[in-house]
C-alpha cells in the first residue's frame, strides 16, 4: 500500500493520528506482541509530530506498507524538504553511529536516511508465526515420529537415505554457514571497535560501561572455565598439566596473525577472524573522517550479511529435524539424551553468576538483595517467556529509570549497549557446549585448548550480534576452532532452541544491576528512587 499526502493546515494533526493507526493495523497481520505494535505506533507518532510542524504545510508525505517475497514486511515514511532526523533532536541522548546501529540490530529503532530530497524513515517488522517453544515441540515431535517409523524399514534403505540425502544436505548447510559466519563476525567486531569512538564521546559514562561490560564477560569466562571444566568429567591432557610456557604463549599470539586474508575464513580460525576485525576497526577509529565512507560501507555490508544469516536461520528447524532422525536411525540417539548436561550446567552457571552479581550490587548500592531482585524481575520474566531480548527492552528501560533511579542518559545508552556487549550467560553457554562435546568426542584438552576455549567463548559472545542466526554462527566458529566434529552442530542447535529461554532471561536479569553499578560509580543514580519500595 502506498499513499501520498499534501500537508495542509487542516490535515497536519489528523495525519499524526491516522497514519500510526494504519501502521498498527498492518503490524497486526505479522506481529503477535501487542506491546511491540503499540511501541511502534508511538514511535511513528513521535516522528510525525517532529516532522509535521507548521513549517511542513505544502510539503509531501508518503506512507508505504508492504511485504515482499524473502523480505521482512516494512513500513516506510517519506517526507519532502530539508534533512530532519527526528531522533537527533536531543543531543544529550545522542548515541552516535554505533548506538543507532545497536538499536536497529535489536529491532528497536527505525532506519533513517535522506534520499532524493526526501527524509526516509523505515521500520522493518519482525515476523513470528510460531513461538520458539511451539517450533521446538513441533520439530522434536515430528522428527521422533518419522525416526521411529523409519526404523520399520530395512537397514540398507536407512543407510542409503542417511548417506545420500541427510548427510549431503547437512554438509551443504554447514558450507553455507561457513560462508556467512566468518564475515559476520569480522564485520561485527570491526563495527564494534569503530563504535568505541562514539562511546568515548560520552566521557566517563561510556568508558566505564565499555570497560565493565567487556571486563565482566572475560572474568565470567575465566571463572566458569575453571569451575565447569571438571564438572563435565574433563581432565587436562598430560602435555598440558605443567602450565603454558612463555614460548607456547608467544607462539599462540603469533598464530593469531594469518598468513593471508583468505586463510582465516577457509580454515574457520576464529581468533584470526577476530584479529582481522580488530585491526580493521582500529584502523577506521584512528583514521576517523578520512574513512567515514568505508565505515558506512562496512555498516551496510554488515546488514547484508545479517540478512543472509537470518535466511539461513530459518532452515535451522529443518536441519535439527534431519539430525534427530539421523541419530535415531544410526542408534546414537543417547548423545542427544545426555545433552541435558548442557542445560543443567548453564542453569548452574547462570545461578552462580546472578547470585554473585546481586550480592555485589546489593553491597555496593546498600540495598537488600531481595528488594533489588524484585525490582529487576519484570525484565527477566518478559525475556524468559519470549526468549527475546528485544521484547524485554522497554521493560528494562522502565525498571532502570523508575525503579533503580538510573538517569535517562545512562539508561538510554547503557541498556542497549549492555544487550549487545554484556553477555555473561552466553559466555557460560558456549563454554558448556564446548566442554560437553569435547567429552563426547574425546577431544584432547591441553592447557592451550582450555585457554582457547575460554578466550573464544568470551570473544564470540561479545562479537556475535543478537540477531536471528547469531548463536548458530558462534557455534560454527567455535567448533571449527576447537576441533569439535561439525556433526555436533545439529545437536547444539536443538539444545539451543530450548536453552535460549533460560539464557536470554538470565542475561536480562544480570544486565540491570550492572548498569545500576556503573551509574552509581559516576554519580548518575537517584538514591531516593533506588531505595523506594517497588
Amino acid at each position: 500500500m502506498r499513499e501520498e499526502y499534501k500537508v495542509t493546515a487542516e490535515n497536519r494533526l489528523i495525519l499524526c493520528d491516522e497514519l500510526p493507526e494504519k501502521a498498527g493495523e498492518f503490524c497486526g497481520k505479522y506481529m503477535k506482541d501487542k506491546r511491540d505494535i503499540l511501541r511502534l505506533r508511538f514511535t511513528l507518532e513521535e516522528c510525525l509530530l517532529n516532522w509535521l510542524t507548521e513549517d511542513a504545510i505544502g510539503k509531501t508525505l508518503i506512507f508505504s506498507s508492504e511485504k515482499k517475497l524473502l523480505r521482512k514486511p516494512y513500513i516506510e515514511l517519506r517526507f519532502s524538504g530539508v534533512p530532519i532526523n527526528p531522533y537527533l533532536r536531543d543531543t544529550k541522548n545522542e548515541l552516535g553511529a554505533y548506538g543507532r546501529s545497536t538499536l536497529r540490530t535489536l529491532g528497536l529503532s527505525p532506519t533513517y536516511g535522506y534520499e532524493d530530497k526526501f527524509n526516509v524513515l523505515r521500520f522493518d517488522l519482525t515476523v513470528r508465526k510460531l513461538t520458539t517453544l511451539q517450533q521446538l515441540a513441533m520439530v522434536i515431535g515430528t522428527s521422533v515420529l518419522v525416526g521411529l517409523l523409519g526404523l520399520l524399514l530395512p537397514d540398507n534403505v536407512l543407510s542409503v537415505v542417511r548417506d545420500s540425502v541427510i548427510t549431503p544436505v547437512y554438509s551443504t548447510f554447514f558450507k553455507m554457514l561457513n560462508c556467512v559466519a566468518g564475515p559476520m563476525i569480522l564485520l561485527s567486531v570491526a563495527w564494534g571497535v569503530y563504535g568505541i569512538g562514539d562511546a568515548a564521546t560520552l566521557s566517563r559514562a561510556g568508558k566505564k560501561m565499555l570497560a565493565s561490560f567487556i571486563g565482566l564477560d572475560f572474568l565470567v569466562a575465566i571463572l566458569a572455565g575453571i569451575i565447569l571444566f571438571p564438572l563435565f568429567g574433563l581432565h587436562l591432557s598430560s602435555g598440558g598439566t605443567g602450565g603454558l610456557s612463555l614460548f607456547e604463549i608467544f607462539t599462540m599470539l603469533l598464530n593469531v596473525i594469518p598468513a593471508n586474508i583468505v586463510e582465516p575464513f577457509s580454515s574457520g580460525n576464529t581468533l584470526q577472524i577476530i584479529f582481522l576485525g580488530f585491526a580493521l576497526g582500529i584502523a577506521l577509529l584512528f583514521l576517523g573522517k578520512r574513512t567515514e565512507y568505508v565505515a558506512k560501507a562496512i555498516e551496510q555490508i554488515n546488514y547484508l550479511v545479517q540478512f543472509f544469516m537470518e535466511l539461513l536461520s530459518k532452515l535451522v528447524p529443518y536441519v535439527v529435524f534431519l539430525v534427530i532422525v539421523s541419530l535415531l536411525w544410526s542408534g546414537t540417539f543417547e548423545v542427544l539424551l545426555t545433552s541435558w548436561k548442557i542445560l543443567a550446567m548453564v542453569a548452574l552457571g547462570a545461578l552462580i553468576t546472578a547470585t554473585a552479581y546481586y550480592v555485589h550490587t546489593s553491597g555496593h548500592l546498600h540495598i537488600g538483595i531481595g528488594a533489588l531482585a524484585k525490582k529487576c524481575l519484570p525484565g527477566f520474566l518478559v525475556a524468559f517467556t519470549t526468549a527475546s531480548s528485544a521484547a524485554a527492552f522497554s521493560t528494562n528501560m522502565e525498571v532502570c529509570k523508575k525503579k533503580l533511579g538510573v538517569s535517562d542518559s545512562v539508561s538510554g545508552f547503557g541498556v542497549p549497549l549492555a544487550m549487545v556487549l554484556h553477555k555473561p550467560i552466553s559466555v557460560i553457554n558456549i563454554l558448556c557446549v564446548s566442554f560437553f562435546f569435547a567429552q563426547v568426542y574425546g577431544i584432547e584438552c591441553s592447557l592451550s585448548w582450555m585457554f582457547s576455549a575460554v578466550f573464544i567463548s568470551a570473544m564470540l559472545a561479545i562479537a556475535t550480534p543478537p540477531v536471528s542466526g547469531g548463536g548458530t554462527c558462534a557455534y560454527t566458529l567455535m567448533m571449527a576452532t576447537l576441533g569439535i566434529p561439525i556433526e555436533a552442530l545439529g545437536i547444539a542447535l536443538a539444545i539451543d532452541m530450548l536453552s535460549d529461554f533460560l539464557i536470554t532471561g538470565c542475561q536480562m536479569f544480570v544486565l540491570l544491576p550492572t548498569v545500576a553499578n556503573v551509574a552509581s560509580r559516576i554519580g548518575m543514580i537517584d538514591e531516593n528512587i533506588l531505595k523506594a519500595k517497588s
